[in-house]
């Protein structure tokens, strides 16, 4: 009986603690990639490494040029920082207000990287679905938005 109460409660609250680890992928494990990449040489700046990483996370959500590739890379570059910053703060004090604030600055990222893209794009990359058996579709997932976390986030704040 035990075992099967124990079973219960571990199905029952394996939604809420999906929820927070997705989170924190999507955010402070994100800068700490970017550091990553700099420690290992493999990026000049976690600025770098970042866009690095958001460019390889396109790789099957996206058809682009080089471009567009440069483009997306000076508004991930930009982005880093404040990025960085809000993310360092929900993860110091952890509070609700933190995570909404974060929340809304990951929308304003994604409006300004959706915007950038063509319609045909737009449309192509609003419709991919990411299959976890790739690299590239993990980042995606870490990186970007599919559209059904979009609009939740949207519904989160406002």
């Amino acid at each position: 009986m035990k075992k099967i109460i124990l079973l219960f409660l571990l199905i029952a609250t394996s939604a809420f603690c999906q929820g927070s680890l997705d989170f924190k992928y999507r955010t402070i494990e994100c800068v700490k990639m970017a550091d990553f990449l700099v420690k290992r040489k493999h990026a000049e700046t976690p600025e770098d490494g970042y866009a690095y990483w958001k460019l390889k996370a396109l790789e099957k959500a996206l058809i682009t040029t080089e471009d567009d590739k440069k483009d997306f890379k000076k508004l991930f570059v930009k982005e880093f920082p404040k990025f960085r910053e809000a993310s360092e703060r929900y993860k110091k004090e952890n509070t609700l207000n933190n995570k909404l604030e974060l929340i809304k600055l990951l929308i304003a990222n994604e409006d300004s990287f959706r915007k950038l893209l063509t319609e045909k794009q737009l449309v192509y990359y609003k419709s991919y679905n990411p299959n976890e058996k790739y690299i590239s579709d993990e980042a995606f997932k870490n990186y970007f938005m599919t559209e059904q976390v979009y609009n939740s986030y949207k519904k989160e704040t406002f």
